[in-house]
């Protein structure tokens, strides 16, 4: 503080925290907080919406929702194929069942690859949180940037958009 010139304050916010506007949403018994900033469109899915392709790398079947004039790829948070939201040893984790895309709400996110449909159960709202960077084995889950705060006092996966989008991924015109 000096007379006549006011006063500096400096504030210094630990790397490791960080605050972020974010959408809570559920998918089974587990909460996510979405950045606000990569939320594109939120919609509740008609069947006419939804196409089922077969993959033939893996066996599965790959969705898709179909939104104006484009077909935007679905990746459910709750599936393990690659390992994805769950550590490697996830034998003790409770079966979980997909349910219908129809029944769900699809968050469309926007990542710098293009646009990824993610079917929630239910979203919680809208909301500023605390995020602590995931550390040791949890750095290695994909799609997860860290955990985060609620104001409940709840603790949901931050998700990192970025690290969630395949390579792959991006719009497909439907051309009608």
């Amino acid at each position: 503080t000096r007379p006549g010139q006011g006063t500096r304050v400096r504030l210094i916010i630990p790397v490791t925290l960080t605050f972020l506007e974010s959408m809570v949403v559920r998918v089974h018994e587990r909460l996510y907080a979405i950045p606000i900033d990569v939320v594109h469109q939120v919609f509740k899915p008609e069947a006419a919406q939804i196409v089922h392709i077969a993959a033939s790398t893996n066996g599965g079947v790959n969705e898709l929702v179909q939104r104006q004039d484009m077909l935007v790829p679905v990746n459910r948070l709750q599936r393990n194929p690659t390992g994805m939201f769950h550590c490697a040893d996830h034998s003790a984790a409770p079966k979980e069942v997909d349910r219908p895309l129809e029944e769900q709400v699809i968050v469309v996110v926007e990542s710098s690859r293009g646009l990824l449909g993610l079917p929630v159960d239910q979203v919680v709202g809208q909301q500023q949180v605390v995020i602590k960077p995931l550390q040791g084995h949890l750095r290695d889950i994909r799609g997860g940037a860290g955990g985060a705060l609620l104001s409940s006092g709840e603790v949901a996966l931050a998700l990192d958009v970025e690290r969630l989008a395949p390579p792959a991924v991006g719009m497909v015109h439907d051309g009608g």
